[in-house]
């Protein structure tokens, strides 16, 4: 699996690609985690949707479980893109949840980025 960071003003994106791999993701998260850490309201956008296959809901579950001993803040805002089915993308977001963490996420990528769009400048919230 290969990764790539890329370092904005207000969040960091981290893109994964190849074949899912539990123990490299857990690097990728290490070495956004010193970029993350310097941020004032840290936002995380992970896109996966260039993995051959997406990691197994139990992969994922490690992952999560994982963010506390990696140290990542527990401020930091976390959307995720997956090509999971709708019904475990509430699994995934309760996991994190319930371990502490904000999760939320997304199919389609334009989704994601409207929501840390609307996270870094409020005043794009629109009245429903």
């Amino acid at each position: 699996m290969q990764y790539e960071i890329i370092n904005h003003d207000r969040y960091v994106v981290l893109e994964v690609k190849g074949i899912p791999n539990v123990e490299e993701m857990i690097h990728a998260l290490m070495d956004a985690k010193d970029l993350l850490n310097k941020k004032n309201h840290p936002i995380l956008m992970i896109d996966s949707s260039q993995l051959e296959k997406p990691f197994e809901i139990h992969e994922k579950h490690y992952l999560i479980s994982s963010l506390d001993k990696i140290r990542l803040n527990k401020t930091t805002k976390i959307y995720m893109m997956t090509s999971l089915k709708i019904q475990d993308h509430h699994l995934i977001e309760t996991f994190g949840k319930n371990r502490g963490w904000f999760i939320k996420t997304f199919k389609h990528l334009p989704h994601a980025k409207d929501m840390i769009q609307r996270e870094i400048n409020p005043a794009m919230t629109r009245n429903i």
